[in-house]
């Protein structure tokens, strides 16, 4: 079973989602926009994370300090 949903992961993503991804980040959407958006039109889509990686913002995100 697992064979089968690490195939299903990696035949979702393509070229065509990537690029529809990148072009609603250039719109100046944020990745969960972009994510949203893609649900709406019943379009292929990704993660949160995987968009956020692939969009090179990862550098930018700075983890919170929890002060407990």
């Amino acid at each position: 079973m697992r064979d089968i949903i690490q195939k299903l992961k990696q035949i979702c993503f393509t070229d065509e989602i990537k690029t529809a991804s990148q072009r609603l980040l250039k719109l100046d959407y944020s990745p969960q926009q972009v994510v949203g958006i893609l649900k709406k039109h019943q379009e292929p889509s990704l993660s949160v994370e995987n968009i956020i990686t692939i969009s090179g913002m990862r550098k930018n995100i700075k983890k919170p300090d929890i002060n407990i």
